[in-house]
């Protein structure tokens, strides 16, 4: 026999002998020393070792069904209470006691011996009552709200028209007589409490769909604004729109456009602010690149003439540029500098903005030189009308500037031209040159001509009696046109004497009224 099987033997000579597991050693031994199956282990260490397993086996088995038949009391118990309709949740324990319900003879009641864990019991069973009271009341009026809500929401089962801005009191009567209402039974609190909610959710359904229409006009509102902005940067790329291009303007001609006619259904200030916007932009892009093309010039050193061009102005700055766009090449990423310095090295690609800087530049000094050059004719021509006041022979062509400056510098007209004096003294010199070269050949065009007409005059006595007296008539005449031309001469001096004087008693009043 195997170790194990000797203490099955001896545990099961314990159990016959109804060892309880709060008996002694010694106790036991007086019963199971004569058995048979008590020497079947050898020593007496092996036989304690058997009887201490047995006996709190035996205890854990005891305790084990101890618990389940409380437990099977406890349950018979409440099933007690729950049997008797007369125990509900506002019973009391003293009410158990009474002996017309009939519990306290009940063996259900007896076999819970503490009386303590009957009162603990009914306290449990009373409060799970009370709870599943409410929880059912609770459901049913869930249940009944909602019943009601949804005849609310059926407008055949109470005809009433309901809306958002209904009133109780305006439908309360007739509210309480439909049927389906009728027949639940309800309280008027609960009755006026759910046709608030019924209203309160009527007026976020209605909220919400006032919302989601904002929201579907915004969102259309936002589409028409992004296509009616694309058109807009369109037009500024067409150069249609610039800097000065104003509201008032252009309006009108976006009539024929349909996305500006629904946006402006929509939003009738939004497309102006979306062309302002775009135009701000405009201005700020321009005012960048302004700021930008200042500091190219100003570090190439260029100055705007009025023959300057603008291939000739993007041929001096180049270098400038070439040098800025290798500077920045060494950042990361495009910037809007770096590519307008990039369109500076193409005429091609040239920016607006630049090339409208150029031609307000240039036309700026354009104006400014034609301006000083009119001065300068000006001062010219009065230069001219003086001279004509002391040269105007032919013995004058050899007049030397230091000897007509030594007899000139006194006057006005002298000294208004200052530096350019001499040119004009030269060019004037010129013109009286030729005018005396001029007036030589008529001369001799006229002496040419009359003898021309003397040769081809009729042989008879009366012609050649004016042919011999015609080379005097001849001399006569050509010495009477030299006259006439040397009398036209003097005119033009004196007319030239009096313009110059006119102009100098204009210049003594205007310097009169100055002092004065």
């Amino acid at each position: 026999m195997t170790q194990a099987e000797k203490v099955a033997t001896f545990k099961a000579l314990l159990k016959s002998a109804g060892i309880q597991p709060k008996m002694k050693w010694n106790e036991s031994t007086k019963l199971l020393i004569n058995a048979p199956a008590w020497k079947v282990l050898n020593t007496v260490g092996e036989k304690k070792q058997a009887f201490a397993e047995f006996t709190t086996q035996l205890a854990n088995e005891l305790n084990v069904e101890k618990r389940r038949k409380q437990k099977i009391a406890r349950e018979n118990f409440l099933k007690l209470l729950a049997g008797n309709d007369r125990v509900t949740s506002q019973t009391r324990w003293p009410d158990l006691l009474d002996k017309s319900l009939g519990l306290v003879t009940d063996d259900r009641w007896n076999d819970v011996e503490d009386d303590a864990e009957r009162r603990d019991l009914f306290s449990t069973y009373i409060a799970d009552l009370g709870r599943n009271e409410r929880e059912f009341k609770r459901q049913q009026r869930d249940a009944h709200r909602r019943t009601f809500l949804a005849t609310l929401r059926d407008p055949s089962q109470h005809g009433l028209a309901l809306n958002a801005t209904t009133k109780f009191h305006e439908v309360r009567d007739k509210l309480l007589e439909v049927d389906s209402i009728k027949a639940l039974n309800l309280h008027r609190a609960d009755v006026q409490d759910w046709f608030n909610e019924y209203m309160d959710d009527l007026r976020r359904e209605e909220e919400l769909k006032k919302r989601e229409e904002r929201q579907r006009l915004r969102e259309k509102e936002d589409e028409l604004a992004a296509t009616f902005k694309a058109f807009l940067n369109d037009e500024v790329k067409a150069k249609r729109l610039t800097t000065a291009s104003r509201w008032r303007d252009c309006w009108s001609g976006y009539e024929a456009n349909p996305t500006y006619c629904e946006l402006k259904k929509l939003h009738s200030g939004l497309p102006r602010d979306i062309f302002e916007s775009v135009m701000d932009r405009l201005h700020d892009a321009l005012r960048d690149e302004r700021s930008w093309l200042k500091h190219v010039v100003a570090d190439a050193e260029f100055v705007v003439k009025y023959n300057s061009t603008l291939t000739l102005f993007l041929q001096h700055i180049r270098p400038t540029v070439e040098k800025f766009v290798r500077d920045r090449d060494n950042e990361s990423g495009a910037s809007p500098r770096q590519a307008f310095l990039s369109s500076l090295l193409d005429e091609a690609t040239v920016p607006a903005s630049v090339a409208e800087w150029f031609d307000a530049a240039h036309a700026k000094e354009l104006e400014r030189y034609q301006r000083m050059e009119a001065e300068r004719l000006k001062k010219v021509d009065a230069f001219e009308e003086m001279l004509m006041e002391y040269y105007f022979r032919s013995d004058h062509l050899t007049t030397t500037w230091e000897d007509a400056r030594a007899e000139i510098q006194h006057r006005s007209a002298y000294r208004a031209l200052d530096d350019g004096a001499e040119v004009a003294f030269q060019q004037y010199m010129q013109k009286l040159q030729k005018k005396m070269e001029s007036l030589t050949k008529t001369r001799k065009a006229v002496e040419a001509s009359e003898l021309e007409r003397a040769q081809f005059q009729t042989p008879d006595s009366d012609a050649a009696r004016r042919h011999h007296r015609s080379p005097s008539r001849s001399r006569s005449r050509s010495s009477h046109k030299r006259k006439r031309a040397d009398r036209s001469v003097s005119k033009e001096r004196k007319r030239s004497k009096k313009s110059s004087k006119k102009s100098s008693k204009k210049k003594h009043k205007r310097s009169r009224s100055r002092s004065g």
